[in-house]
């Protein structure tokens, strides 16, 4: 699956962290409280994201929790410490199908989710413009990958 890749764990491995999930959160939801002092435990003060804004990014539906592959994602950083580390990271959470390219609309959950880190709302216009701006710069050849 997706998680697979985007983890770097071993089916075994993801059965294993999945059972743990739910048997600590029976209904398959971690609240926001519960993730960032979980994520603080498994992270530690020298993580790369704050728990606050991973949170932020990963409760896509905005209804407090996360479900156990968005919790994954999430905690996946934990060990990055190289920009390089951070950038693969990054890429391998939002392209989505793991299909080993980021779209244009992977491209503007890219930007939403950076903005949504830093706590910042920005309007429609100027969205589209950081998209337009990172696919001219990226998408050398035009074919929208």
């Amino acid at each position: 699956t997706a998680l697979i890749v985007k983890v770097k764990l071993s089916d075994l491995e993801i059965n294993e962290k999945y059972e743990e999930f739910m048997e600590t959160y029976p209904k398959g939801k971690i609240s926001k409280e519960e993730f960032i002092s979980k994520a603080k435990s498994i992270v530690g003060e020298k993580g790369c994201f704050p728990p606050e804004s991973l949170f932020r990014v990963f409760d896509e539906d905005h209804n407090g929790s996360m479900d156990f592959s968005e919790y994954m994602l999430a905690t996946n950083c934990a060990n990055l410490t190289s920009k390089e580390d951070k950038l693969a990271w990054i890429f391998n959470v939002f392209d989505e199908d793991a299909g080993g390219f980021i779209d244009a609309e992977e491209v503007e959950k890219i930007v939403v989710s950076l903005f949504k880190m830093a706590g910042t709302e920005v309007e429609q216009e100027v969205l589209y413009a950081c998209v337009k701006n990172i696919q001219e710069a990226v998408d050398v050849d035009g074919d929208g990958e």
